[in-house]
């Protein structure tokens, strides 16, 4: 090998080691973003301080019963105000209003990803942390009057926005391109969707039609382009954000019944995995996937050559949900003659 080649390796190396040390987790995961919060008392400042702490006593509960199970809901810890400032790693005030005697915002609460795991394995309750591969809905709204898809006035397409692309299974609604506006809202309530528009924004596609009004009440129905179907009727006042919540919470209750790890890590374990690259760029792009997986707790590089990665990848949960999670960000993960191989989908496996 020439010393350039060799001082070119030894860089990559040393980056990959760097970056790779301990893989870390999805920042979105564990922060509990758009919290609207108010409270009223003797002073602005004091309201101020009242409705932080009652924001973040609501954001350690909702960031809880997204990571756990429902039939868990139950179960779950119950933290006190000493416990929960353990627990909070940052808080963010996105808006905020305030009067003489009353203070309201939105706050953005970020936990601390070791303290909750331990929290929830205290309690002896299984949990999902590794986010699925985003769904892009087509919000469609039929109206007396017809069809509403592209069009500015669309409430169903706000309510989903509002969503904020958060969570584990995260939520987005196309931009609305001259590219997206291929698929008119006639072919999306037949199913018949452009297959260029999922791959443009790396997720998966979902025609998500509701029939009816705020004040009349919503029928929802869903169905995604691996023949899932959602339906549901929606009733009260905010019914297109009822909506977006419970299609949100259906998708990420058929998540997580796939990617629940068992609080006693008795299924994680360390693998040996082969990763075949192209070349340095694709190498980059393999590192960054993986960073994006939280069942990867680790994963170590020990030979990097120009065909291929030789990776230590300690992992959470059994190896069906790391193929799952894996699966979700494109890559394969296949027992070949004894050896585990790394791919991406439609890339070398050799």
């Amino acid at each position: 090998m020439g010393t350039a080649m060799a001082l070119k390796l030894l860089r990559l190396i040393g980056c990959a080691m760097l970056v790779l040390a301990a893989v870390p987790v999805r920042a979105d995961v564990f922060t509990i973003a758009g919290l609207a919060v108010e409270a009223s008392a003797q002073s602005a400042a004091q309201a101020r301080d009242q409705a932080l702490l009652e924001g973040q006593r609501r954001a350690i509960r909702a960031l809880l019963e997204r990571l756990a199970g429902r039939e868990d809901f139950a179960r779950l810890p119950r933290v006190d105000d000493a416990g929960l400032a353990s627990l909070v790693q940052s808080l963010e005030i996105i808006s905020e209003r305030s009067a003489a005697q009353r203070w309201s915002g939105q706050i953005a609460v970020r936990f601390v990803p070791d303290a909750v795991r331990a929290l929830l394995r205290d309690a002896g309750i299984g949990f999902a942390e590794t986010t699925a591969r985003p769904v892009l809905v087509l919000p469609v709204w039929r109206t007396p009057t017809g069809l509403v898809l592209w069009e500015q006035d669309n409430p169903w397409r706000e309510a989903l926005a509002a969503l904020r692309g958060s969570g584990l299974v995260p939520i987005l609604v196309p931009r609305g391109e001259p590219a997206d506006r291929e698929t008119t809202v006639e072919r999306a309530v037949a199913g018949v969707v452009d297959p260029a528009l999922g791959p443009r924004y790396r997720a998966g596609v979902m025609v998500a039609q509701v029939t009816g009004s705020a004040e009349a009440g919503l029928l929802l129905a869903a169905s995604r382009s691996d023949g899932e179907r959602i339906e549901a009727r929606i009733d009260g006042p905010d019914a297109f954000r009822k909506a977006a919540d419970l299609l949100s919470q259906r998708l990420e209750a058929d998540w997580k019944a796939q990617s629940l790890v068992s609080p006693d890590r008795s299924a994680d374990g360390t693998l040996s995995v082969r990763a075949p690259i192209t070349g340095l760029p694709d190498w980059i792009a393999l590192r960054a996937a993986l960073g994006d997986i939280a069942l990867i707790r680790t994963a170590h590089p020990r030979l990097i050559t120009r065909q291929a990665v030789l990776l230590e990848v300690a992992h959470a949960g059994t190896i069906d949900q790391l193929q799952a999670a894996l699966g979700q960000r494109d890559l394969t993960l296949t027992d070949v003659d004894g050896e585990w191989v790394l791919a991406r989908r439609g890339g070398p496996s050799r």
